[in-house]
């Protein structure tokens, strides 16, 4: 396993799927974007969210060797990249912005926020 994710991984409200005891999981607020994903369907839980939170898991199971690490570099440099997912949210329509920075080549800090509104074009999201 290379992601956190199952890349051809959909989450939507999904009436077919059987509902499940919401405390079969729980989040942890240091985990990024796909337990940020589950997070948006606790309150109305399906089995395809549940499958999803135990990829995740599997994945954290498999990747125990990973961990933040800071390399010493001549020169720091500071770097910041953002993005935006347009309509990434598949209910509200809302689009999902993050951000990264980097020192040298350490990452140091990263957030990612659905917006508030909803809008009407890349460009505005």
């Amino acid at each position: 396993m290379s992601t956190s994710m199952h890349p051809t991984s959909i989450l939507t409200l999904n009436d077919s799927n059987k509902k499940v005891d919401q405390t079969t999981h729980r989040t942890r607020p240091d985990i990024m974007f796909s337990i940020y994903l589950c997070a948006c369907f606790q309150v109305n839980t399906r089995e395809s969210h549940l499958i999803v939170v135990n990829y995740i898991f599997r994945y954290l199971k498999c990747t125990t060797n990973l961990c933040l690490w800071f390399k010493k570099f001549d020169e720091y440099r500071i770097k910041g990249y953002c993005d935006v997912d347009y309509n990434g949210d598949q209910i509200e329509r809302k689009s999902i912005s993050g951000g990264c920075h980097f020192i040298g080549a350490n990452l140091v800090s990263w957030a990612s926020k659905r917006q508030g509104i909803i809008a009407l074009s890349a460009a505005e999201a």
